[in-house]
């Protein structure tokens, strides 16, 4: 059972959290939050509705997903759901057990440069978004779960055109605007 999103009474409204609530209704799922800023501590948070202290992920480097956590792509596959997602920062990769219970997982990030700084090892949002529109047509006969990941804004801010000119003098709130 996910504490987050486990629906003991079959409304499709799942149990509720801090006060939140997370609607299966019409093949939509909204309203996640992640625990933490750090990347793939919070979105460890967001798949499972566990804490750190449960999922076992306290970086971004170093920590897997305990296999003990279930996910909600492994409880939605489990549904009949189809179940994709596709990230944009290489601290998503599925080495972490972050990608458990997803049919289609797309993480091919690579460093751009030797010696990279792990935290700028990242692919535009717009290519991400692709791979996972590319996978969603495959499926969207059936209810799916679609994850997407996207890095922007993340320094450095460096967003394309015409946010980059739009943005001149403010080039985060050009990456926003990208995304």
């Amino acid at each position: 059972r996910l504490p987050l999103y486990f629906d003991p009474a079959g409304t499709g409204y799942v149990a509720r959290t801090a006060g939140y609530q997370l609607s299966l209704d019409h093949n939509r799922a909204a309203i996640g939050f992640g625990k933490d800023s750090l990347t793939l501590q919070s979105h460890a948070c967001l798949l499972t509705g566990c804490l750190p202290a449960v999922h076992g992920i306290r970086d971004n480097l170093g920590y897997s997903l305990s296999p003990a956590v279930e996910t909600l792509p492994t409880l939605l596959g489990r549904n009949g759901y189809a179940t994709g997602g596709a990230v944009s920062a290489i601290v998503l990769s599925s080495g972490s057990g972050i990608s458990r219970g997803f049919d289609f997982y797309d993480d091919a990030v690579e460093p751009t440069e030797a010696h990279q700084v792990v935290g700028r090892v990242q692919r535009p949002g717009d290519q991400t978004a692709a791979a996972l529109e590319a996978w969603i047509d495959g499926v969207a006969s059936r209810p799916f779960l679609a994850f997407l990941h996207l890095y922007e804004p993340h320094s450095p801010y460096t967003p394309p055109e015409p946010w980059k000119s739009r943005y001149a003098d403010s080039p985060y709130d050009g990456e926003v605007a990208a995304a």
